[in-house]
């Protein structure tokens, strides 16, 4: 009775306790895979897709959208009829499936063995499992095909997949790559560098070294302030409206408003075409980000409505645009010292741009509140605005 009339207070906390850091244990580990499966998916359809990755991310976010749209109103009707565990249940079960789907159908692409010419028809390496029949050497794309790449093609200064030096052949299956030249000419004999597989990984630029120059670090910024202009008013935005007498009801299509004209596009801004400079195009979208933040901070709901609205389609190009070109800055930088980083460099640069779009998103939980308690609604969008204006000049000019 005592418990359940709440009256000891003390062993009423245990409970709670250990309920609150259970939750908050699962919320980091759900943070930790879902940013392992954005980084995943972002850097894996650039690889694939290289002369396509704008394309690949116009599906990618589109997806995206429609799942912040559907996970919403999927969870509350199961939450519903069903309770608050079905609904993690059916999640969970729904991610498993995909994680097989992924697993026989995605991972095949970026597992396949290839056969690479190299020097010699016997491996003089013991503990290498790699299969070496007739100078041709069986190598993992995940692992060793840019190494084996690098060993191909030293002495040339580029990798590209248009280059007349290079060639492609289906054999028995499998990838065969060829250095034509070294075919035509004795004096094109290829050898391996001399440096081993651990001291070219010890060169290899990491997120650290990357983040040193300007022209990653300024894009990945611009990602964290193009995800702040959604996120701060999220834990606001529902008072306000409450404010302006909204609905209960209506909140929540006013939030979803933003998803909806995200989609479509989303998925149009793969058809931009090429002769816009991709720099500018980030520039103006990013640029053109505070007008919908001043819109949402306007006292007036049909204002506001557009502000919401605005938000789903001026920050999109960032989010479709900006990966591509942080990647292709990279490659410009290290091509030329090494081509064998190329897919390393890929996923790095990967990496940073998720960190930083999260990172946003953190930013904007924290000092939405914050701004909003000591100013108000309408000065913290002002300020917001401002930052993300700001950050858009220092894009452009640097």
């Amino acid at each position: 009775n005592t418990l359940q009339n709440g009256d000891d207070d003390n062993q009423q906390k245990i409970p709670i306790t250990l309920t609150v850091t259970l939750l908050t244990l699962t919320a980091f580990l759900l943070g930790c895979t879902t940013s392992l499966i954005a980084t995943g998916y972002y850097s894996s359809a650039t690889f694939l897709f290289p002369s396509q990755k704008e394309s690949a991310m116009s599906h990618i976010e589109m997806a995206v959208g429609i799942g912040y749209v559907v996970g919403p109103i999927f969870g509350s009707s199961i939450y519903d009829s069903r309770g608050y565990t079905s609904v993690y249940v059916r999640v969970s079960f729904c991610m498993a499936m995909m994680a097989i789907v992924t697993w026989n159908f995605l991972a095949p692409c970026l597992t396949k063995k290839v056969k690479v010419c190299c020097e010699g028809g016997e491996d003089d390496d013991d503990d290498n499992d790699d299969v070496v029949v007739g100078g041709l050497r069986e190598v993992d794309v995940c692992d060793d095909l840019e190494d084996a790449r690098v060993g191909l093609l030293a002495g040339y200064n580029s990798l590209d997949d248009g280059d007349d030096n290079i060639t492609a052949q289906n054999h028995d299956g499998m990838q065969h790559l060829s250095v034509e030249s070294a075919q035509k000419s004795q004096d094109h004999v290829i050898s391996t560098p001399p440096t081993t597989y651990m001291e070219q990984s010890r060169r290899k630029p990491t997120s650290f070294t990357l983040l040193k120059s300007a022209k990653i670090t300024i894009p990945a910024m611009t990602i964290l302030y193009a995800n702040l202009a959604w996120t701060f008013m999220e834990p606001i935005l529902a008072k306000r409206l409450d404010d302006m007498q909204v609905k209960e009801s209506w909140i929540g299509v006013v939030f979803a408003l933003t998803n909806v004209i995200y989609i479509p596009t989303a998925f149009l801004m793969q058809y931009l075409p090429k002769r816009f400079d991709r720099h500018f195009v980030v520039f103006l979208s990013i640029a053109t980000t505070p007008i919908a933040v001043l819109l949402v901070g306007s006292n007036h709901l049909p204002l506001l409505i557009l502000g919401m609205i605005s938000i789903g389609f001026f920050p999109t190009p960032v989010w479709i645009l900006l990966l591509p070109v942080m990647q292709d800055d990279v490659l410009r930088m290290y091509q030329k010292e090494d081509p064998g980083w190329k897919r390393s460099l890929n996923d790095v640069t990967a990496g940073i741009y998720n960190s930083f779009m999260v990172l946003g998103q953190v930013v904007g939980y924290v000092i939405g509140p914050q701004l909003n308690g000591s100013v108000g609604f309408e000065v913290t969008t002002r300020v917001v605005g401002l930052m993300i204006f700001i950050q858009s000049l220092v894009f452009y000019f640097c």
